[in-house]
């Protein structure tokens, strides 16, 4: 039986990608400077499709990581890569509950980590 909904096929750059980037924002304090230099070298593979796909998924990231009272994902990102920074931003500002009371604050937290 096939499936009525195709799965997405990701390229190789893409994944890494998604891999360094779920990397840096789990990354303890000590880690995550080394975490945000190996997930900035996979950007300039990505094509731009992948970026958007990125900055999408960091968005969502940031959000749940508001929830559950880390603030901080969104400045992680823009300090990795300004541009995918700003991007993530505008994504999160349309999400669907980007304004829930726990996560409305991330769009005007500092960019300064509490590391």
């Amino acid at each position: 039986m096939s499936p009525t909904t195709p799965e997405p096929r990701l390229s190789e750059p893409h994944r890494l990608a998604l891999r360094a980037f779920a990397a840096l924002l789990d990354a303890h304090a000590g880690a995550a400077r080394r975490a945000a230099f190996a997930a900035r070298r996979t950007l300039p593979r990505l094509q731009a499709r992948e970026r958007h796909a990125l900055a999408r998924w960091l968005a969502w990231q940031a959000l749940a990581a508001a929830t559950r009272g880390n603030p901080f994902a969104l400045a992680r990102i823009h300090r990795t890569d300004a541009a995918l920074g700003r991007a993530a931003e505008a994504m999160l500002a349309r999400l669907p509950s980007a304004g829930a009371p726990a996560a409305a604050g991330i769009l005007h937290r500092s960019t300064q980590d509490a590391a």
